[in-house]
């Protein structure tokens, strides 16, 4: 819903972690900002639902403003905007609408299949675990596959108590990204140390 805090993702904490301590290793301080780009109400989760349909024609933009205004502020300051999955086509689109400008990066791991958008940017990487993610790739049968699990465990888990959200009980086959994994955490590395070492 592009609301979870990087301390509660646990799908994304070792990249986050990682990157910390790659741009820590370079002589540098991280900081990480989290955009909250949906409230938890149900209006506010039917509005970002509307607004992914669209490719993030609203948050895309606002988010894209405030970075240009945040890099206008600080002229000597690195910024790298990191997503995965949906938050990786934020990430997108967010590049997308921001002009060439050499404070500003992104990261965009396991984009879903549906979201196309070019991104005409030295500043931009992209992950997809070398063509093994069936949500990039679209490999309709194991997704379906992975819907009907996801389904029964979500059902098993509301029915014995279990708080568990239908996101968290779906795994798409090759869509998990771990900083270890040498196909993502060195790919990440060598993007950083060749952007912010100027």
């Amino acid at each position: 819903w592009g609301m979870t805090p990087p301390a509660d993702s646990q799908d994304f904490a070792s990249i986050i972690d990682g990157m910390q301590e790659t741009i820590k290793n370079m002589g540098r301080t991280a900081v990480i900002i989290p955009y909250m780009r949906t409230k938890n109400t149900l209006l506010g989760k039917v509005f970002s639902v509307k607004d992914s349909l669209r490719r993030f024609e609203f948050f895309s933009k606002n988010l894209a403003d405030e970075i240009e205004t945040l890099a206008k502020n600080l002229p000597n300051k690195k910024i790298v905007i990191v997503g995965l999955s949906f938050g990786g086509s934020f990430t997108k689109e967010t590049m997308v609408k921001i002009p060439q400008n050499p404070q500003i990066y992104a990261i965009a791991v396991g984009v879903p299949f549906w979201y196309k958008t070019d991104v005409a940017s030295k500043n931009f990487l992209q992950l997809n675990n070398e063509g093994n993610d069936s949500l990039v790739e679209g490999d309709i049968w194991p997704l379906v596959q992975a819907w009907f699990k996801a389904s029964f465990k979500w059902l098993f888990a509301k029915a014995s108590g279990q708080k568990l959200s239908f996101a968290r009980a779906i795994q798409a086959p090759g869509h998990q990204y771990l900083w270890h994994s040498p196909i993502v955490g060195p790919k990440i590395v060598a993007f950083l140390q060749n952007k912010l070492n100027h």
